[in-house]
């Protein structure tokens, strides 16, 4: 008994001593991982509007994106990147000209849509999904209609903006 758990011993010995050159595994104390780390972000979203906890850039990469319903009726974070020499105020105030689920013409000329949640969360419930983003200003936008106006959510407001770089 005594010399199998001697052999034991040698033989873990032996294999940490093999394995000791190399490399970390990516994420598991690996210099890499810090600097390829995702950023988390959870935006908020209320009846007409979007919290983003006062984060307003994030670096570029993947981002885990969670969408946290705490309105009566459900949302959705579509993100649109604003093309080159457009701000978020004028991709909101065009926004805001809208009557449908579709961004109005002029909106839609100022931005290209990209990830995001752009599933319905209902009340109470919330939803994560990767969003890979490059550099460049974006805006969180909200396509569902309000069953009482039958105007869409962004046109009430519920658009955010977002800075990567």
């Amino acid at each position: 008994m005594r010399k199998t758990i001697m052999a034991l011993t040698m033989v873990v010995g032996l294999a940490s001593a093999a394995c000791g050159d190399s490399e970390p595994a990516k994420g598991v104390g690996a210099p890499e991982a810090e600097s390829e780390a995702e950023t988390e972000l959870t935006v908020v979203a209320s009846d007409f509007g979007f919290d983003l906890g006062g984060v307003g850039s994030v670096a570029p990469g993947e981002i885990q994106l969670t969408l946290e319903n705490e309105g009566k009726q459900s949302h959705e974070a579509q993100l649109y990147r604003l093309n080159e020499g457009i701000n978020f105020e004028q991709f909101a105030a065009a926004a805001t000209e809208g009557e449908t689920t579709r961004l109005p013409a002029e909106a839609l000329a100022m931005a290209t849509p990209g990830r995001g949640v752009t599933s319905n969360v209902d009340p109470g419930d919330s939803i994560t999904v990767p969003a890979p983003v490059e550099a460049g200003s974006y805006a969180f936008v909200c396509h569902i209609l309000d069953p009482e106006s039958l105007s869409p959510h962004y046109a009430l407001g519920m658009v955010a903006p977002l800075e990567v770089g």
